[in-house]
């Protein structure tokens, strides 16, 4: 005569709760490597564009378009879209842009999340290569999400992300001058589609 063995209640039970506790660790995890995967194409975009500003500026000098077109950055209409981000005019699509200075080279890029795509919600590269993680509240003030460290490039060498400190720097105001102030403010009246000069990014802290 064959015996039987079959799970009991109890058993069931803790192999239902084993299981709910690993997916509930695991599907975090997923959803930030996605997201990590889809930033990927933003960098790589907000990249390209980073190299059309340098050659710009390096063209104009002094008669550089502080937000210039796609056509002035030798870009035709649709040529920076991905397949999460859309690159247009200068804070139509994802992206905005800003040349504050041709000597020294000054400049910013803000990139907004689409739909889809989760933290952090808004991401600058200037022109150092350094990229900066922020998200925009109802202000219109950036807000620091991940104050951790991380190494990243622009396509023009590497560059690292440290947690802002305070720093006795001039700031630059909406039109490109400069001010006393505590810390280096860059402004972009077109980034996300505020109006008033909203800050577009900012050493956050």
């Amino acid at each position: 005569m064959k015996s039987r063995y079959g799970l009991t209640l109890t058993e069931l039970m803790v192999v239902v709760l084993v299981v709910s506790i690993l997916a509930g660790v695991s599907l975090p995890i997923m959803q930030q490597r996605l997201d990590e995967a889809k930033w990927a194409e933003g960098k790589t975009i907000m990249g390209t564009i980073a190299r059309a500003l340098r050659a710009h500026i390096a063209e104009k000098g002094s008669a550089f378009s502080r937000v210039p077109t796609l056509a002035e950055l030798g870009f035709w209409q649709g040529e920076l879209d991905g397949t999460f981000f859309k690159g247009s005019e200068s804070g139509v699509g994802n992206f905005s842009w800003v040349i504050n200075s041709n000597d020294p080279v000054d400049f910013l890029i803000t990139a907004t999340a689409p739909e889809g795509v989760g933290s952090p919600s808004l991401l600058t590269l200037d022109q150092t290569g350094t990229y900066r993680q922020g998200s925009v509240n109802q202000a219109g003030k950036p807000v620091k999400e991940n104050p951790g460290n991380e190494t990243e490039s622009d396509g023009g060498g590497a560059s690292t992300y440290q947690p802002t400190k305070e720093v006795a720097e001039p700031s630059i105001s909406p039109f490109g001058t400069r001010s006393g102030g505590s810390a280096q403010t860059y402004y972009d009246p077109n980034s996300l589609g505020l109006t008033g000069g909203a800050t577009s990014g900012t050493n956050l802290k």
